[in-house]
């Protein structure tokens, strides 16, 4: 009897030891897809803007695409503002904000203060040079090349900042799950497969819309990836909440 008895504690005693295993999996992966969704609409909008003005200030029509550069800068500093003033005034930011409103049935998760990390002023300031260098060397990209080209040409931008939240983990109220990472490395292969002749761009009227389009598709499949593998941890959690505590209540 003893020696039956042992398989299902040992069972048991390794369910136990699973669940901070998956509690931690469930807990970086389920902001992503609210993140990304988050992070998408502002880009998408911006950088919208910024196309449509472009052609109507080399087709001649100055003012136009003056006063929609100038709404397209008003309206992120207006945007950037609300943000600013919603996290002195709550105490958090936006970004945690919605993840809590979208999972609000699920608790509220974030990072322990334990986590967080500090980075020294140089780091920072060598990433924002990096950043800015990048920034640069891609917009003159953009100016020298069709816009067929302009998701090679803005890859390796993308991949240094898309790729922060995942290497530099701990700074947000807000985890990160490897997954993210995802969203960089499958914009970076559609870069790749347009360099190796591959025609995945859009054509005609529609042919500088293909760096945004596929910036928004990339980031869903990767927000989508890490929030299916947040339903089958929260799964996993659930199932292993409820099994028995001792083997005498499972006989």
């Amino acid at each position: 009897m003893k020696a039956n008895m042992t398989e299902p504690e040992n069972k048991q005693d390794n369910d136990v030891r699973d669940i901070p295993k998956w509690e931690r999996r469930y807990v970086w992966n389920r902001p992503t897809l609210p993140s990304v969704v988050l992070g998408i609409v502002p880009i998408l909008i911006l950088f919208g803007i910024l196309f449509w003005a472009v052609p109507a200030i080399s087709a001649g029509s100055e003012i136009l695409g003056l006063v929609t550069i100038a709404a397209a800068v008003g309206l992120e500093g207006l945007g950037l503002w609300s943000l600013l003033t919603y996290q002195r005034r709550t105490g958090r930011s936006i970004e945690q904000a919605w993840n809590e409103w979208v999972y609000r049935r699920e608790g509220s998760v974030s990072v322990s203060e334990e986590t967080k990390k500090c980075e020294p002023l140089w780091v920072k300031c060598l990433l924002l040079g990096a950043g800015a260098l990048l920034l640069a060397a891609t917009v003159a990209g953009w100016c020298l090349t069709p816009p067929r080209y302009w998701v090679p040409v803005s890859s390796v931008l993308v991949v240094f900042v898309l790729a922060q939240p995942v290497l530099r983990p701990g700074r947000s109220a807000t985890p990160t799950s490897w997954l993210f990472l995802l969203w960089p490395l499958l914009y970076a292969l559609h870069a790749v497969l347009i360099l190796a002749g591959v025609p995945l761009y859009l054509t005609g009227p529609y042919e500088k819309m293909t760096m945004l389009v596929s910036l928004a598709v990339c980031g869903l499949i990767a927000a989508a990836t890490s929030h299916l593998y947040s339903r089958y941890a929260l799964r996993r959690l659930r199932r292993l909440a409820t099994s028995p505590e001792t083997p005498d209540q499972s006989i």
